[in-house]
């Protein structure tokens, strides 16, 4: 019925081919399309430098001087103490990647509107359609901004919505579950994690590309006091390789209480 996307549609502008031959690929929903947008969407990262950027980082937490080269860094692959040590630094901090440039924003909004999907920033609308026999559909949609390089505003994204009237809120970012008004959806969908694209075996998620979410449950179903909420993998990665996080579009059938 409901064709959604939490986000991340591209990873710089040169992808939008890709986007939209994908959306065309898919089969229309019977009702309507809508999607939030992603960190992605706004910026083009770097991976290039992602190794040095976190040494320095790791050098700076533990009060060292800040300065990659070739010598320290063959030290710490040499010393497995410290190789521990920086291994649970990278594991337990967000990633910390350098922007290239911004993406046009207004574009992809508008391209993907023309191939169905409407972007939802930081509001909502009612979802109202009688299918007869096999019942209907009266709920309403929300969407709100990235976390990280948006602008979120749930106040807004939620607006007049009646406070007992069911609900269902995108979110590209999961963290979004930290902010106190997030409790007043339903049902959350959401993504970003990439189910922590490299899951390892008595660890978890490798990275959660997330401030909140434990290792053990970086996707899939969450319940949160009343609030539902459901984190798919996607099907995009910027480094290409996944490990026991296989790609996903999931299949989500909503009954009513």
């Amino acid at each position: 019925d409901l064709l959604i996307h939490t986000g991340d549609f591209w990873h710089t502008e040169t992808g939008l081919e890709n986007i939209l031959a994908l959306l065309d690929a898919v089969p229309a929903p019977r009702l309507a399309g809508y999607g939030v947008l992603g960190n992605h969407d706004y910026v083009c990262y770097s991976h290039s430098d992602m190794l040095t950027r976190n040494w320095d980082r790791y050098l700076a937490y533990n009060g060292r001087r800040v300065g990659f080269s070739k010598h320290n860094m063959a030290t710490v692959m040499g010393n497995a103490f410290e190789f521990y040590r920086f291994a649970q630094f990278v594991l337990n901090m967000p990633f910390e990647l350098k922007r290239v440039h911004f993406n046009d924003v207004d574009t992809l909004t508008k391209e993907v509107a023309n191939r169905g999907i409407e972007i939802l920033q930081n509001r909502s609308l009612h979802l109202r359609q009688d299918l007869g026999r096999r019942g209907g559909l009266d709920l309403f949609l929300a969407g709100v901004d990235d976390v990280t390089e948006g602008t979120p505003d749930l106040v807004q994204a939620f607006g007049a919505l009646p406070p007992n009237d069911p609900n269902i809120l995108l979110s590209h970012n999961p963290d979004i579950l930290e902010e106190a008004d997030s409790r007043r959806a339903n049902i959350i969908l959401a993504g970003h994690t990439h189910g922590g694209q490299v899951v390892l075996p008595f660890i978890g998620a490798a990275h959660t590309h997330s401030e909140h979410l434990t290792r053990r449950q970086p996707a899939g179903y969450l319940l949160r006091d009343r609030t539902q909420v459901y984190i798919s993998r996607g099907i995009g990665e910027g480094i290409p390789l996944r490990f026991r996080a296989h790609p996903q579009i999931a299949l989500i059938t909503i009954v009513p209480e």
